[in-house]
């Protein structure tokens, strides 16, 4: 027989021949004071170096076992060691289970522990679960429980993970769309649901940009804004990715575990109702605002959450539901700054402009989920989850812009126009040739709607040392952008009004300006002198993700004396992306009674006047505010009279909304992994390969050429060389059938780990993985400009390839046995194959043989061999301090520090961050204070502005009225704290100024919360 078949026999059957003489354990682990049982609980067979750690449900196994008297040591944070001598026999499987006891009960802590199944067990139990996940894992990074920092009402991720070391967070606004890992962007972050990926469409993120980075760079970030905290029961932030997990992560990837029935024994019931508010906007009955209608401003919230077993033990099911609805004031006063100093002008700095925005925000989100897990037999677990997660942002954005000159130098209209100092004292110099010298509307009204529903079932089978497991997701995500059938207009416009004025403030960083209008000019708290009234309809921002994902994997504890495990498995991901963006297309002028170009909207003023408190300051003193236009009334009007309104799009807004702005992308990703792990010894060790393919598909316009549209009688644009009516557009993109363009890449992920036992409690653990990041969506799929007269065409680019990354972890954690960790971790993360815009030659681009490109150039986006290079420094320290004397016995702190470093000026990245919670409990009462300090950092793509370093403190509190029963109430930047951002870089001699102020005010939820 051949030697290679002998030798895979031999390794087929030595668990058959090991098991000749071995039996097996099995068991579950329960917290009696919880009602739960517990995950990670470390399950040592004392003598030898095998360890198991409970799973899902509590349960925990060891396999090949030899016969004989074993004696099992169970080990949990903040509880005491538990052991207990079983005999196995021969072929027999013997069932273990086992209670932890709180190390707090000692005679004289009896009386904490009783009331501490309440009051004290969330600050207790989530560092106790985070610490043992932590001691598991070979991944280096976080694990929180989400309790851990208490109540989360408003349900939003972000507002939960800003504590954590190395976690930024990206806001757009007063709301957190994304997470940053180590300084990195989200589209670097892999966020994923029990291990799954799951839909994330935002049209926003496909057409705009966040403040820190390029329009489109995010679409394929995953936004914090459809899910809610409420159903989830912990969050495992890895810095370092295994060969078992999707390998689009760079930064690293937050993975958020959603809770499920069989951690707990018996039926339990969690309720929780509350009321929410603005400090900005405490008003009990109902006013005017955010919009041009009446509402209550104070808000109600609920959480139920259901859980129970059936069929003794076999079936446990949970369901849960909340509702959030929460009002964030976002007002700014933003300043626009000149700095090119001219013979005609020396001044080194000129303010050339003022916006003030009003914007608050209506956020309601609601989530259903349900999972279900199954013990069908004794070797097979069926489970299943189902979510759906509904967000509803209503924003009411009203601008009031004035403008001393244009920014710029022209002699007419430029910064020398400006007279006063330019930067306290602002003046307009009243000559007519300065047209620039306005005050105009802006803003905008619209509702972003966004509907997720994923669906997973799994199953798990056991088969002696050989576990299998699978998973199917399917996840859809449609988020789209409404205003006109929600009852407003998303944006009115007028000729901006001519005027003089002057503005005063106390100094270069204040946002209080006091500003009076010239006399003779033309009253702008007046509407009828803001002419030539037109309307944008309706906000027509659309994206659409769906996400089909199938996974296999199976592991197998090899029979030896070394605890070993192979690993391997397969996954194909299919994602297809759809989005458009109509706005410009809905674009209106109102010739309806009181219209026309000499007409106006003085009809239709808000019954909401433009609010001129922002926080704690008065940034607009003014004597005659103007008056801001009904949006709803206008909505209202183009419902009931369409009739008044005559579409002035332009051919070009007709073909950006119909044709350039239209995306339609597949994405198709097939995996397969093999991986290791052992023990010798101190040394555990983990390694293994992860193989990729991605496939993409794009389909794309085929346009005519400019010849073709003009021999078909169409007239063709010199400069854009596109047809110049909407009728020609149709027939030069639409003609013909739209071309599918592909890609395609392979990638070998190798990834390695290692933890070092120095002690039983202090751990030294090191980390290697290579990952890639996807090009956004719009460098892959898009629409060709072709320009004939320059030969020149820009394109997206299908065969553009992926970023890589590697990325470097050390960390030393030691862990305290009264529930607390101190761990430093350093990292660094090399990116390389940075994208960038250069030119192609038609062969290059892969025209060649393409007679209607001969000659052409194309320009598009290219992998260069640029490396961006992050590193980072991370300590935490977290400990209940259970040695304290009496009530200080329920104190725990949570302590973090982060430096973080960019070899180039990498918008977003926070130099230095610190964070730290205390929360004490006692008896009936329970306090938390959180703070976060984040220093200076470069904060947009415009060098030179940056973020002022800020502090946010949070508070939350409870009293227990009874057993099962609490009221509660939590505040967000309870000292109100603004958002500055400045221009400047005084290094250079250029004075820092203020560039922008913002004030989100603090919110606040008063509530009562229990169980049964």
């Amino acid at each position: 027989m051949n030697i290679r078949l002998l030798l895979v026999f031999a390794f087929l059957a030595a668990p058959a021949f090991a098991a000749a003489d071995a039996g097996s354990i099995q068991g579950r682990v329960f917290n009696p004071a919880t009602d739960a049982f517990v995950r990670n609980a470390e399950v040592r067979i004392t003598g030898t170096d095998r360890v198991a750690y409970s799973e899902e449900g509590g349960r925990y196994q060891f396999d090949n076992v030899p016969s004989g008297s074993v004696t099992l040591v169970v080990s949990f944070s903040g509880y005491m060691t538990t052991s207990a001598s079983i005999t196995v026999a021969a072929g027999a499987r013997v069932t273990r289970d086992f209670e932890l006891t709180s190390a707090l009960a000692a005679p004289d802590a009896g009386a904490a522990v009783q009331m501490g199944r309440f009051v004290v067990s969330n600050d207790r139990e989530g560092n106790a679960k985070a610490i043992m996940s932590q001691r598991r894992s070979m991944n280096i990074g976080t694990s929180v429980a989400s309790d851990i920092f208490g109540d989360v009402a408003e349900g939003n991720v972000g507002e939960f993970l800003k504590y954590l070391p190395g976690v930024d967070l990206e806001y757009v606004d007063a709301e957190t769309r994304g997470p940053r890992l180590g300084g990195l962007d989200p589209q670097y972050v892999g966020v994923t649901m029990d291990g799954q990926k799951m839909a994330s469409a935002d049209a926003f993120a496909s057409y705009g940009s966040m403040i820190n980075g390029s329009s489109g760079a995010a679409s394929r970030s995953v936004g914090f804004e459809q899910m809610s905290i409420n159903s989830i029961e912990s969050i495992e932030v890895s810095r370092t990715t295994s060969s078992d997990m999707d390998a689009d992560a760079p930064a690293g990837t937050i993975n958020l575990k959603t809770k499920r029935a069989f951690d707990r024994k018996g039926r339990r019931i969690d309720w929780q109702v509350s009321l929410s508010a603005n400090s900005d906007e405490f008003k009990l009955g109902k006013t005017y605002g955010p919009g041009d209608r009446q509402n209550r401003l104070i808000r109600p919230n609920f959480t139920l959450d259901y859980s129970d077993v059936f069929m003794d033990q076999r079936l446990g099911v949970r369901f849960g539901l909340s509702q959030s609805k929460v009002l964030y004031e976002q007002q700014y006063v933003t300043h626009t700054y000149n700095r090119t100093v001219t013979a005609a002008d020396p001044r080194p700095t000129v303010l050339t402009g003022i916006v003030f925005t009003d914007g608050p925000k209506f956020v309601d989100r609601f989530t259903a989920s349900l999972t279900a897990d199954y013990k069908a037999t004794s070797r097979l677990v069926l489970s299943l989850t189902a979510m759906f997660n509904a967000y509803d942002g209503a924003t009411f954005t009203r601008a009031l812009t004035f403008n001393a000159a244009a920014n710029g130098t022209v002699a007419a209209t430029g910064r020398q126009n400006v007279i006063g100092d330019g930067l306290t004292d602002i003046q307009t110099n009243g000559l007519a040739s300065n047209t620039s010298r306005t005050l105009a509307f802006g803003g905008g009204n619209f509702d972003k709607l966004t509907n997720t529903v994923t669906f997973t079932p799994k199953f798990e089978y056991t088969l002696g040392s050989l576990l299998l497991d699978g998973a199917f997701t399917y996840s859809r995500s449609k988020n789209d952008y409404e205003g006109i059938v929600r009852g407003t207009a998303r944006l009115e416009t007028l000729n901006p009004l001519v005027t003089d004025f002057r503005a005063t403030r106390p100094s270069p960083n204040s946002a209080e300006w006091t500003i009076v209008q010239a006399p003779g000019s033309p009253d702008w708290s007046n509407l009828a002198n803001f002419t030539n009234p037109r309307l944008s309809s309706e906000d027509g921002r659309f994206a659409f993700v769906e996400i089909y994902n199938a996974d296999f994997n199976a592991r197998y504890t090899m029979p030896w004396s070394l605890p070993t495990f192979l690993k391997f498995g397969g996954k194909v991901n299919e994602e297809y992306r759809r989005s458009e963006n109509r706005t410009v297309y809905n674009s209106y002028a109102y010739n309806g009674p009181g219209g026309g170009v000499n007409g106006s909207y003085a009809a239709f003023p808000s019954p909401r006047p433009f609010s001129a408190t922002f926080g704690g300051i008065t940034a607009l003193n003014i004597p005659n505010m103007p008056t801001i236009v009904s949006r709803q009334g206008l909505g209202s009007l183009f419902q009931t009279h369409p009739e008044y309104f005559t579409n002035n799009a332009t051919v070009e807004n007709y073909y950006a909304a119909f044709y350039a702005n239209k995306r339609d992308f597949k994405q198709t990703v097939a995996a397969a992994y093999g991986m290791a792990n052992t023990r010798v010894g101190r040394w555990q060790f983990q390694g293994g390969v992860r193989w990729e393919r991605t496939e993409t598909e794009s389909k794309e316009f085929n346009p005519l050429t400019a010849a073709q549209v003009q021999a078909a009688g169409f007239p063709i644009s010199t400069a854009t060389r596109r047809a110049t009516t909407n009728a020609g557009i149709d027939y030069q993109f639409a003609s013909r059938p739209r071309v599918t363009r592909r890609g395609v890449y392979d990638n070998f992920f190798p990834s390695i780990s290692a933890k070092y036992t120095i002690r039983p409690d202090l751990f030294a653990q090191f980390g290697y993985s290579y990952a890639i990041s996807r090009p956004p969506i719009d460098a892959l799929a898009g629409v060709w400009s072709v320009n004939d007269t320059a030969q020149i065409v820009t394109a997206p680019n299908p065969d553009l390839k992926p970023e890589l990354s590697d990325n470097y972890v050390a960390r030393l954690a030691w862990y305290f046995s009264n529930v607390g960790s101190l761990t430093v971790l350093v990292q660094q993360n090399e990116i390389s194959r940075i994208r960038f815009t250069r030119r192609f030659t038609a062969d290059e681009f892969g025209y060649a043989d393409d007679p209607a490109y001969a000659g052409y150039t194309f320009e598009s986006l290219d992998n260069s061999s640029l490396v961006y290079r992050y590193r980072n420094l991370e300590v935490g320290y977290n400990q209940q301090l259970t040695f304290l004397p009496g009530a200080l016995r329920g104190t725990s702190v949570n302590l973090s520090y982060t430096r973080s470093y960019a070899n180039q000026w990498r918008p977003g990245v926070v130099p230095n961050k610190f964070t730290g919670g205390v929360s004490w409990n006692y008896q009936r009462f329970g306090l938390r204070a959180g703070g976060v300090w984040l220093d200076d950092a470069p904060f947009t793509t415009v060098f030179g502005r940056y973020q002022r370093h800020n502090f946010k403190l949070d508070m939350s509190g409870s009293y227990r009225i009874w057993k099962t029963t609490s009221l509660f109430f939590q505040g967000r930047n309870i000292l109100n704290d603004p958002q500055l951002l400045y221009e400047g870089d005084p290094r250079r001699g250029i004075p820092a100024a203020l560039y922008r102020y913002g004030n989100y005010g603090v919110s606040w939820t008063f509530g009562v919360k229990g169980n049964f």
